[in-house]
Formats: structure tokens, C-alpha cells, sequence
């Protein structure tokens, strides 16, 4: 956690972000999340106070409301949750899902503010396959999602495309190999390498939100 609130300082552009129309969803997601979901699957953790949310790990109690900004709703997330929270809305053409706000300590080799407002096809152009493979059958995924079901998803073929091989894991560049990029060779320790595994559990209250 205090590597989470390093990042969050030091990259808060890169790391936060919210759209002002995410925040009826980053609102409903943090109410459920401290009032209901923490202290009843983690009560020796968190236990509901009359000063707020008592986290027994920290000693420090967070608000049982979410902040008027919803930046500040996300930074509060980060800092007491080991989870990277990115929200998804319906477009407003009805033609996909688009990302409205996130809070991402660990980016997987890509800059998660420049995928802010993009289309789920947009954000994954840069992925070897995606329109060709992927891309109707997410949509479909996502269009059959139940209100209410929560639902886990692993992608198999993301674990292996997103390899840290730096210790460090904030990566927000430097991970992948797109088209038309030369090859380089470069010596790797394991005993310092990552991998980035994306376990996203998504729920359908008008918002989506995948978690990794």
C-alpha cells in the first residue's frame, strides 16, 4: 500500500483519472465497497465505525461517503485497496463501452490516461489480433453481461503478452512490441521479473468494472 501512494503522488496523472460522467458509478461502486462488501467478507480488516470505515492494518478511518470529485473517490480506492479499479460506460452512440475513469497503480506496459475515452476496439488496437480475433466477441461478452451477476474473466494470452522485465511495477511504457518496431535483445533476471496476470471481475450497474 505505501507503494500504491508513492505512484499515486508521484505519476497522479497516470495513475487517476475520472471523467465527470463516471461519477454515479465511481459513487455507487466505493458505497458498496465500504459499506456492505469490506467489513462483511474482511471483518478483522475493516469494521464500520461511527468515524467511518475503520482499516485495522493502517488504524486510520476512511469516509463511509464518496468524495464530491471523483478523482478523490478513486485516490481513496488506491490507498487502502490493493485492486486497480478502470470503470467502463456504454458509449454514447450504443456502439461499445468506453473507459471513464480509472484507478491503475500498475499499468501493464501502457499509459492508462491515454486510453481515457476510448472505445474498448480503441484501447486495444495496439493488441497483435484484437479486431481480427477479439474484438466482436468482447463486445458480445459485455453486451451479455446481467445486472447484479458479478462475473470473472482471466485472459490467458494477455498474461503472457504483458512481461515486466524490470523490477519496478509501475510500468506505463515499455512492455510490448507493436508493429513495425525493431526487436531488441536484452539480458532478463527472473528473479526480478514480473508478470502482469488481468483477473477482471465485472458487474453490471450501468458501469462496468473490471479490477486487476
Amino acid at each position: 500500500m505505501t507503494l500504491r501512494k508513492e505512484i499515486m503522488r508521484e505519476h497522479h496523472d497516470i495513475a487517476i483519472q475520472a471523467k465527470p460522467e463516471v461519477k454515479p458509478a465511481i459513487d455507487e461502486l466505493y458505497t458498496w465497497l465500504l459499506n456492505e462488501y469490506l467489513p462483511t467478507r474482511y471483518p478483522t480488516m475493516f469494521s464500520v465505525t461511527s468515524l467511518g470505515l475503520l482499516n485495522h492494518t493502517t488504524s486510520t478511518h476512511i469516509p463511509l461517503q464518496p468524495s464530491p470529485d471523483p478523482g478523490k473517490t478513486f485516490e481513496i480506492l488506491g490507498e487502502n485497496l490493493d485492486e486497480d479499479f478502470l470503470i467502463l460506460l456504454p458509449s454514447d452512440d450504443g456502439d461499445s463501452y468506453m473507459l471513464k475513469g480509472f484507478v491503475n497503480c500498475f499499468p501493464a506496459g501502457f499509459n492508462t490516461k491515454d486510453k481515457l475515452g476510448l472505445k474498448l476496439r480503441d484501447i486495444h488496437t495496439p493488441v497483435p489480433g484484437y479486431k481480427q480475433k477479439l474484438e466482436l466477441s468482447m463486445d458480445r461478452f459485455f453486451d451479455r453481461l446481467e445486472v447484479g451477476k458479478v462475473v470473472k474473466r482471466a485472459n490467458a494470452s494477455q498474461r503472457i503478452w504483458s512481461i515486466n522485465t524490470e523490477e519496478k511495477l509501475f510500468a506505463a511504457s515499455g512492455l510490448h512490441l507493436y508493429g513495425g518496431e525493431k526487436k531488441v535483445d536484452e539480458k532478463v533476471d527472473v528473479n526480478t521479473a514480473s508478470v502482469y496476470i488481468d483477473t477482471m471481475e465485472l458487474v453490471l450497474t450501468g458501469a462496468d468494472f473490471p479490477s486487476s
